[in-house]
């Protein structure tokens, strides 16, 4: 069943990407989702394992390559 999960995800990440996304864009629009979900850096960073500097950051640069 993991497995499963693992190769939906998989695909919507390259269906929805084109298979281009790097990785640091992945982290950065990862955190930005969960920021959207959990509200404060401190929450997303909790999550994630990061400094929520680190977390504001990524946030940031998801929001800059989004326009």
């Amino acid at each position: 069943a993991a497995s499963a999960v693992a190769a939906d995800a998989e695909a919507a990440l390259l269906a929805a990407t084109g298979g281009t996304l790097s990785a640091a864009a992945l982290l950065a629009r990862y955190c930005a989702a969960l920021h959207g979900r959990l509200g404060t850096y401190e929450a997303v960073a909790a999550r994630v394992g990061l400094d929520r500097r680190t977390v504001k950051r990524h946030v940031e640069e998801a929001r800059r390559a989004r326009g």
